[in-house]
């Protein structure tokens, strides 16, 4: 008994517009993911910075490490919470964008730190300003 194999265009045309889709909406996906998390680590940054003890302006700060790097950050900790769940930035490597990530993280790495609230708060307001700069 044959088997016929019902060959169509259209189903071939359907499916390579698929993939297109699939592969433009990708990138944009991860766009807006590292966008989502910039955005949520700079209003992290601004709990901060209007911080009333140094512990809660380290905590922030460290939500904002946490959003920037993602779960495969070399600084990332669940335990001092993730307001991204775990989602990081992925902006293409040597990217402007990806620059100022690094900067501030590298940043929040220092402020983490210090001490004195009012320094923590200011580097704080500095990474805060470099994430900013970062074009979604």
């Amino acid at each position: 008994m044959a088997v016929h194999h019902h060959f169509s265009w259209k189903r071939v045309s359907l499916l390579a517009t698929l993939f297109a889709a699939c592969a433009v909406l990708a990138p944009n996906t991860a766009r807006a993911q590292a966008a989502t998390s910039v955005h949520t680590a700079a209003d992290h940054l601004g709990f901060a910075a209007k911080a009333a003890d140094v512990a809660a302006v380290k905590k922030h700060m460290h939500h904002a490490l946490n959003c920037l790097e993602g779960k495969s950050g070399k600084d990332y900790d669940a335990a001092a919470g993730d307001p991204c769940k775990g989602a990081g930035t992925t902006y293409a490597a040597g990217s402007a964008s990806e620059g100022k990530v690094q900067e501030a993280i590298r940043l929040l790495a220092v402020g983490e730190t210090l001490d004195s609230m009012k320094a923590a708060q200011h580097v704080a307001e500095a990474a805060a300003t470099v994430l900013e700069e970062v074009k979604d």
